[in-house]
């Protein structure tokens, strides 16, 4: 063979088969799962004796945390909404009453010694100690009773008609209507007191349901209310 072939030929077999570089690669990770190694051998042998060995090394075992530790907080609503208790009306005074109901009338009672009319019964008692007993108002009339002077119904109990309005009138005289008790019913129940020497010393009225009220003048001795359920109560 020529000389410049087998040179040529020596070159080819050296490129083709020599003794290649052997690459080791090595890989290590924080992560999450394992990896195993792996060696791979590859021998090549051609004229020149040559031999090439390659090995490459994987390594992916490491302890890897892969607990996720974002917390979610979630705040209870600690809004609180104010209830407002309701409120209990305990005053005795400016009251809303109903309308005052029409005495359907009839027969004027002998009791009603001064008439009825407009379905008011009226009593009028002006000498002393004339009406120091019970006065019974009738049931279906409006009643007006008038105690004038000295003692003209000292002692007395006035009962009022049970649905309908009552006024008694305590005039001009020591003890017109002292001691007196009143029982008021459902309707509107008024009470005067006027003049001196104390018309109205020891009055007492107990109050039914509607308004009850009481008028005096400058007398220091002035009746007393019971209130109880009335829809509106005024004193003197």
């Amino acid at each position: 063979m020529h000389a410049r072939s087998m040179t040529y030929c020596s070159l080819f077999l050296a490129l083709a088969c020599g003794d290649p570089a052997s690459p080791v690669t090595s890989g290590s990770a924080e992560g999450s799962g394992t990896g195993s190694s792996s060696t791979d051998t590859a021998t090549g042998q051609g004229p020149g004796s040559n031999s090439g060995t390659m090995t490459t090394a994987g390594s992916g075992s490491a302890e890897g945390t892969g607990t996720d530790t974002t917390a979610a907080t979630t705040d209870p609503d600690t809004t609180a909404g104010e209830t407002t208790a309701p409120g209990t009306d305990t005053a005795t005074t400016g009251g809303t009453c109903p309308p005052a109901p029409q005495p359907p009338g009839g027969m004027c009672p002998p009791r009603c010694a001064n008439g009825c009319a407009n379905n008011v019964c009226e009593i009028i008692c002006d000498m002393p100690d004339q009406c120091g007993g019970t006065i019974d108002c009738p049931p279906d009339f409006d009643c007006n009773v008038t105690c004038t002077g000295v003692d003209a119904c000292d002692g007395g109990t006035i009962n009022c008609p049970p649905n309908y309005s009552c006024d008694v009138h305590c005039l001009a005289g020591n003890d017109a209507c002292g001691d007196v008790e009143i029982h008021c019913g459902d309707g509107a129940c008024t009470l005067e007191c006027n003049g001196p020497d104390g018309p109205c010393t020891g009055v007492d009225v107990s109050c039914g349901a509607g308004p009850c009220t009481a008028n005096c003048d400058d007398d220091p001795n002035i009746p007393t209310l019971q209130c109880g359920k009335a829809c509106d109560c005024a004193p003197c």
